[in-house]
């Protein structure tokens, strides 16, 4: 959900870190692992900080957009980028909720588990 959100932010406003973000948050069909290993620990870290205060433990759409805003900041507390730094702020204030809902809608990965 968080990958084809912010795949469509790209296309829609064309953030040039967006890019090499997405590049390395993709997953390889032959492992089901992302390009980029760190993208997928630093994505578990982001969910188990978003179960911290969920009171439904199962992995929903609103556990996901969370511990897509909590990846957004960790990642940006390494290095801020500008474009990361506006898309994190508009999540936070859900500018674009029919994008997300999108995602969700689109959302058929079946080897993604929460852990």
């Amino acid at each position: 959900m968080m990958y084809k959100y912010l795949d469509s932010i790209y296309w829609k406003y064309k953030y040039d870190y967006l890019a090499s973000l997405l590049g390395g948050m993709s997953f390889l069909p032959e492992d089901n692992c992302t390009a980029d290993p760190a993208y997928e620990s630093d994505w578990d870290i982001a969910v188990e900080k978003a179960l911290v205060s969920a009171e439904d433990k199962s992995f929903t759409p609103e556990l996901a957009y969370k511990a897509a805003v909590i990846f957004l900041e960790d990642w940006l507390e390494i290095g801020y980028d500008e474009d990361i730094g506006r898309v994190c702020d508009d999540m936070k204030n859900i500018r674009y909720p029919d994008i997300w809902e999108d995602a969700v809608k689109n959302f058929n990965t079946p080897y993604l588990e929460l852990k």
